[in-house]
C-alpha cells in the first residue's frame, strides 16, 4: 500500500515540520521569555526608563490593585513608600532593576495591612535598605512577622516613629509624621497611620497611608502647619470620602491619585469632591502613574486622565 505517490506528501510534509521548527527558533530568539515568577512592573513602552536627572525627582505609582507602594527617584538615591501585597514584591522589585535602583535610602511603612506591608519581606531580602521607618502600633500577622524576620536577617536599621521625624534623601525633605493616640476607637490600623509629607523644589507632596477620619482631623488640627500641597495619595484606596474632604478643605492639590482596583473601585462620592476641588484625579488602576517633581512644578509622565 502506499506507493510512489505517497513520497512526495510525506517529504512535502517532512518540510513543512521542519520550516515550522526553524521559525519558532527565530521567534524564541527575538522574544526572550520573562523569568519564572517574576511578573512586568506596568510600566509601558513609551515610559522614560532613564535615570532621574540633576534637580528632578520621579515619582513611580505602580498598578498594584488595591495596594500601596511608591518608588521616588532622586539623582542621589531612592526611596520607597510603602510595599504592596506579599504579590506586589516582584512588580517593585522589577521597577527598581529597570530603573537601576540597587539601594534604598528608606523604606517607609505607614502602617502593617498587608497590602501595605506583603511585599517588604522580599524586598529587604534582594535590596539593600538603609533604615526602614514604621508606625509604633504592630499587627499580630504574618506579613508582619515576616517582615520582622526579614530585618534581623539583614540587620537593616529600623526607627519606629513616635514624634515628628525629618530625614533627607533622593534631594527631598521627608517629615513623618506619627499617630498622636496609643489607640484608636475604630479603625486601629488605619488610623495609626504615619502620615508623610515630601518637599522638593517647590513642590509639595502629601502620603496618607490609610488614615481615616480620626486620624486626618488629628494630623490637621495638631500636626498640620499649613502647607499647600500639590500632590495628595488618597488615603484607604478612595473608599472612603469623609477624611479626603476634610483634607480637601485645608488645601486644594492639583492632582489626587488614588490606589484602587477594577474590583474594588474608589467612591464616586470621593472623586466627585475631588473633580469640584480642582484636583485632577489619577487612577493606579488604569496603569502605573510616572511624574517628576521640576522647577516648582508637577509634570505627569505617565498615567494621566
Amino acid at each position: 500500500m502506499g506507493g510512489k505517490g505517497t513520497r512526495p506528501m510525506v517529504l512535502f510534509g517532512i518540510l513543512c515540520a521542519f520550516v515550522c521548527a526553524i521559525l519558532v527558533v527565530l521567534y524564541l530568539g527575538s522574544h526572550p521569555a520573562s523569568p519564572e515568577g517574576a511578573p512586568e512592573a506596568s510600566v509601558s513602552a513609551g515610559a522614560d526608563l532613564s535615570a532621574p536627572e540633576e534637580g528632578s525627582l520621579t515619582v513611580l505609582c505602580p498598578d498594584l490593585g488595591k495596594a500601596d507602594g511608591f518608588l521616588l527617584l532622586g539623582a542621589s538615591g531612592a526611596v520607597l513608600i510603602d510595599a504592596g501585597e506579599e504579590s506586589s514584591a516582584r512588580t517593585l522589585l522589577t521597577l527598581m532593576k529597570q530603573y537601576g535602583v540597587d539601594r534604598l535610602d528608606a523604606l517607609v511603612l505607614s502602617h502593617f495591612d498587608k497590602d501595605h506591608i506583603g511585599g517588604a519581606a522580599e524586598i529587604l531580602e534582594q535590596v539593600e535598605v538603609g533604615t526602614v521607618y514604621r508606625s509604633s502600633f504592630s499587627e499580630n500577622s504574618t506579613p508582619y512577622f515576616d517582615m520582622m524576620n526579614a530585618l534581623d536577617r539583614t540587620s537593616t536599621k529600623m526607627v519606629t516613629v513616635t514624634e515628628t521625624t525629618s530625614f533627607s534623601a533622593a534631594g527631598g525633605d521627608f517629615t513623618l509624621y506619627p499617630p498622636l493616640e496609643s489607640s484608636y476607637e475604630k479603625d486601629q490600623d488605619n488610623n495609626s497611620s504615619l502620615i508623610l509629607s515630601v518637599s522638593f523644589d517647590g513642590v509639595s507632596l502629601l502620603f496618607t497611608g490609610d488614615a481615616l477620619k480620626d486620624r486626618v482631623q488629628e494630623f490637621l488640627s495638631r500636626q498640620y502647619d499649613g502647607t499647600q500641597y500639590d500632590f495628595l495619595k488618597v488615603p484607604h484606596h478612595g473608599r472612603e470620602a469623609k477624611p479626603t474632604a476634610l483634607l480637601l478643605e485645608a488645601f486644594q492639590p492639583d492632582y489626587g491619585l488614588i490606589t484602587s482596583s477594577y474590583s474594588e473601585p474608589e467612591s464616586d462620592k470621593l472623586t466627585d469632591r475631588l473633580t469640584e476641588a480642582g484636583s485632577e484625579v489619577l487612577l493606579t488602576r488604569n496603569g502605573t502613574v510616572i511624574f517628576s517633581c521640576k522647577d516648582g512644578a508637577i509634570i505627569i509622565q505617565q498615567g494621566k486622565s
